[in-house]
């Protein structure tokens, strides 16, 4: 999960792809702690991801 500054939320899969999630979709981590989702930044995280792997 990346969490940006201005509180959006994007999420990648265990295989590193950019997926879609819902707005307020609760999440518990390993921990036990809550995490419900804010927003759905695909487009964001995929352009940095793109910006990455580009030469």
């Amino acid at each position: 999960m990346h969490h940006y500054k201005d509180g959006k939320m994007a999420m990648e899969d265990k295989f590193g792809r950019v997926t879609s999630m819902k707005d307020g979709v609760k999440m518990e981590t390993r921990d036990g702690k809550v995490i419900v989702m804010s927003g759905n930044e695909v487009a964001r995280l995929f352009m940095g991801k793109f910006k990455e792997t580009r030469n």
